[in-house]
Formats: C-alpha cells, structure tokens, sequence
C-alpha cells in the first residue's frame, strides 16, 4: 500500500477476487506508526479457470432440467484501486475493479436439450468466441480485532469482518458456430454478434480474516501469512439478449442464494515499505430463482411462476426458449 503522506509508487498486485487465481504483487505500503491514515493501492489482478452460468427447465411436458444452459469464461484482466484506513481495534477498506482488457481466455458455450420428444438428447450446441464489455467490481468490507481478547500472542492476528460485494458482467458472444443434432445438420456459422448476457450479483459478507506476523521491526512491516473465509447471502439479476432470434427476444432472471469465498497467501518484507505478496483465491456462488421470456414485437410476456401472454407465435422451434 502507499500512504498518501510519502511519494507515491506504483504497487503492482497480480491477484484474483471474486474468481479462482494465483497472483504475484508487489506493493507499497506505510510505516507502522501511521497505520490511522489512509492507504492507497493500484490493483492488477488476473482472473483464470473462471466463468459464469446459468441455466433453466422447461415447465411443460415433458419437464426436461435443464432446457438450455449457458456459460461465459471469465478469465481476463482488472484493474483498479483499494482504499483503506487502519485503526487500534478495527479497519475498514473498499476495493473498485474494472476490466482491462475485453477478449477472454475462453468461449461461450450454449447447450439445448428443447426436442419434446427427445428431452434426454442434446439437440443444438454452439461455441462462439467471448467479450466482456465495460463490468465492475465494488466491496467494503469492515473487521474488529479480537485476537487479544482471546489472549493469543501479538503476532496473532483475528478479526471477524463484515462486507458487501458487488459484481457487473457484461458478456458479448460473436462470430460462433452452431450444431443442430436433431436432426442432424451441417455446422452454421454465427456471424457478428450474436448474444449479449448481464450478470449482476449482489453479496452480502460475514467471515473471519486471520494473519500470522514475524520479523517486525522498527519502521518496516511485519510479514505474515493469512487466511480470510467468508459466506455470503447473494442476490442475483440477470438479462440475456439474443441478438439473433426474431423480434426483440430477452430472458430475464432474479434469483437469489449463498457464496463461499476464501483466500489465503504470504506477504514477505523486502525492505522498508516494499514487501511482495502472494495469493490464492476461490469464490463460488450458487443461486435460483424466477425467469422470464419476454418479447414486445410478437406481444410474448411468459414466466412459470403463472404470468403469460402468447398471442402471436412464429413458425419453426418453440419461440418461448
């Protein structure tokens, strides 16, 4: 971190939050004795093995789960920067993300299973390539010491920690391709841009934050190992856009769930106010909910909740999915 009373310096930090990754960081960070102002860091993270998903039934005869599924890799760039203020007892941070680079390590993937009278049997796959369009990521957290309540020694460090995570995924799928299996047909390519896919997801944070010092010394910081796990109550919202399908076509989700997220890595000192970092860290997120199909132009308002209105219907596949 960089204190806002010494020049400033660039802090490199190569970590994934939100997502599983390993990263290297090299960061700046202020004298103990001034841990009460605040601290300023730049953020460079890189997210891998990542994605997000979702996926519906089909809530007429025969009720084939799921009906379709869609997923979007997630491995890119971020960048962004972190804020935080150290107290005696407590401390409080926020962190503010945006993606660097827009193609993704990865490609969009679309399973249908919509064939009545095959409801077992895949019956349209397709693989396009992905763009994350402007997204962010926004948390504060907030933590208490208690580790000398406990009478642990001061090299020690436990603090239970509250927070508030919020996440913007915007998904463009382009120039794919397309495989139809019932009846089997030759590939189709997808053109252009084919579907755009938003993901938001609100999380509500409850955990531990836990850290291990040694060699503390007169006007440079410890280092230290360090775990931090919370659980999480989620609320998603998401809007699926094909661009392809005739009329105006979305589907729109609000679901609502739990998260795990855990992080654990080792921060060593290198010298005064320079100390190199690095973490591991894993968040899965699981959440349902109600869907939606809605598509002004053939007047089409459906959700199997008990909401529909179908007056028009166009010829070819079921229109609803």
């Amino acid at each position: 971190m960089v204190d806002q009373k010494i020049p400033t310096l660039l802090i490199l930090a190569l970590f994934c939050a939100g997502t599983p990754a390993i990263a290297a960081a090299v960061e700046a960070i202020a004298p103990a004795a001034e841990k009460q102002e605040w601290q300023a860091s730049v953020v460079i993270e890189r997210s891998i093995y990542s994605h997000t998903s979702f996926e519906f039934g089909n809530p007429f005869e025969p009720y084939q789960t799921p009906l379709s599924r869609l997923e979007f890799p997630l491995n890119t760039w971020w960048g962004g920067v972190e804020l935080r203020r150290e107290f005696s007892r407590w401390s409080l941070g926020t962190r503010l993300l945006t993606n660097l680079t827009q193609n993704t390590d990865g490609d969009m993937k679309d399973w249908d299973w919509d064939d009545g009278t095959a409801p077992d049997q895949l019956s349209i796959y397709s693989v396009s390539r992905c763009r994350i369009d402007p997204s962010y990521q926004a948390r504060f957290d907030i933590d208490l010491k208690v580790s000398d309540w406990l009478g642990l020694p001061s090299s020690v460090d436990i603090r239970p920690a509250l927070g508030f995570q919020w996440q913007r995924f915007n998904f463009m799928a382009h120039d794919g391709t397309q495989w139809l299996y019932l009846p089997p047909a030759a590939p189709e390519p997808l053109p252009g841009d084919s579907l755009h896919f938003r993901q938001d997801y609100q999380l509500y944070l409850v955990g531990i934050k836990t850290k291990y010092e040694w060699g503390r010394s007169a006007g440079s910081p410890p280092s230290h190992i360090f775990f931090d796990c919370y659980w999480a109550y989620v609320k998603g919202d998401n809007e699926d856009h094909h661009l392809l399908r005739p009329g105006f076509r979305l589907t729109l989700e609000k679901t609502t769930g739990d998260a795990w997220f855990f992080s654990g890595g080792v921060r060593a000192c290198i010298r005064n106010n320079i100390s190199a970092v690095l973490e591991m860290s894993y968040l899965t997120i699981r959440t349902t909910g109600t869907h939606r199909l809605y598509n002004e132009p053939f007047e089409i308002d459906f959700s199997p909740d008990g909401h529909l209105k179908i007056p028009h219907l166009w010829p070819g596949r079921n229109p609803l999915f």
